[in-house]
């Protein structure tokens, strides 16, 4: 296990987030690193609300989007370790609807039409790994989701809505298991739905019972009380006059596009620094927590981060990208060490578990203004490369 400076840590991260907030990329954030289940270094920079002094605080509240899927990842593998399903349960078995489900085309006029059925039963590894071609991010997938108004409905009121079209309206963009593409929402709302039937109860309720509740999250939640709406950080977006606004789209709502009751497994969760440093540390020492409860077996635990598809596979973004239980895993990354996985959020922020140096990284800011992951100057591989330049042997 390699060490830490923490004095070139905490300068790194000051610096990166700095840039970012003279950028004009987020109003204010802030980090956690633990290592080894303590607390190395916490920062902060900026504000957390437009048109106020205060600065962000541990408690204050921020839209997770899509690192709501590392706590589907865990609601999945909890179904997995009770033996109501495994990673091959084809979902027809809950969705007879995907049974040879239609694979999309683009055709000359650029309309999206049926073009064969699928040979190949959707599992739950596709899912899990975003190798299901469900409203997805390839081309195909892409032009799909456009044709159709978006990931999600203003007419969809709950997971069972979401699911139904899925099931029954959207077709696939390409055979299951023959690449990779982002499903943004569809997939984990499809185990979040299954988890609901199998458990007959409403999701929110399933994760407040047997995660959050337990592990102590008072702040993560589908449908924040009025006191926590008074604590969620600005999005921070412009209007068409150069002006900082705090993002329309998302006021009002968890994740753009998506009314409250939609308690999407992809991206509907809020959370505090404090909250998802506590369900990070969970998965880091085998499913329990800091406060000695245990969510999830040790097997399956581990299995989160273990790569479940090829490396580098047709449509991933880096070389060396993998997938496990909805995380990526890096390896011959130049920014982040080998076996590291994780996952970020549309409104930019990001987590990640180093399971050899024993490391929990969770970074919170709401923006929708975030420079690319490329940035040279700001980007997610410029924060990850702050962390990995002070480790040391």
């Amino acid at each position: 296990m390699k060490k830490i400076n923490v004095e070139k840590l905490e300068s790194n991260l000051r610096a990166v987030m700095t840039r970012t907030v003279e950028a004009g990329q987020m109003l204010g954030g802030i980090c956690q690193i633990n290592q080894d289940g303590k607390m190395i270094s916490r920062v902060s920079v900026g504000t957390a609300r437009l048109g106020e002094e205060s600065p962000v605080q541990d408690n204050d509240i921020f839209r997770l989007a899509s690192m709501t899927k590392n706590i589907c990842s865990v609601t999945t593998m909890q179904m997995i370790d009770q033996n109501k399903i495994t990673l091959d349960t084809e979902i027809s078995k809950f969705f007879p609807g995907f049974k040879n489900k239609w694979i999309a085309k683009v055709d000359d006029k650029g309309n999206i039409i049926p073009d064969r059925k699928s040979n190949v039963p959707i599992t739950v590894r596709h899912l899990v790994t975003h190798t299901n071609g469900i409203m997805a991010s390839d081309p195909v997938g892409a032009r799909m989701i456009l044709q159709t108004g978006g990931f999600i409905k203003d007419s969809f009121k709950d997971l069972k809505d979401g699911v139904d079209f899925y099931e029954n309206e959207a077709m696939l963009s390409f055979e299951p298991g023959s690449m990779w593409a982002y499903s943004g929402m569809a997939g984990c709302d499809l185990l979040s739905r299954m988890t609901e039937m199998i458990m007959d109860m409403p999701y929110d309720e399933y994760v407040k019972k047997f995660i959050t509740e337990p592990l102590e999250m008072p702040d993560t939640v589908f449908e924040p009380t009025p006191e926590q709406w008074s604590r969620l950080v600005t999005v921070l977006n412009k209007d068409e006059n150069g002006k900082f606004n705090d993002d329309p789209e998302s006021l009002g709502k968890t994740i753009f596009s998506a009314p409250l009751s939609y308690h999407s497994g992809g991206a509907s969760l809020v959370s505090t620094l404090n909250d998802y440093m506590k369900f990070s540390e969970a998965i880091r020492r085998g499913g329990i927590g800091s406060n000695g409860y245990r969510i999830l077996s040790n097997e399956r635990a581990n299995m989160i981060g273990k790569p479940l598809t090829a490396r580098g596979m047709q449509g991933m973004f880096f070389p060396s990208m993998q997938f496990g239980v909805l995380v990526n895993i890096r390896s011959g990354s130049d920014s982040l060490p080998d076996g590291c996985y994780g996952w970020g959020g549309a409104y930019g922020s990001l987590t990640w578990i180093d399971p050899v140096n024993r490391i929990n990284v969770v970074y919170m800011r709401n923006s929708r203004l975030l420079a690319n992951i490329l940035d040279t100057s700001t980007g997610d591989k410029v924060f990850e490369k702050s962390v990995l330049d002070s480790l040391y042997d």
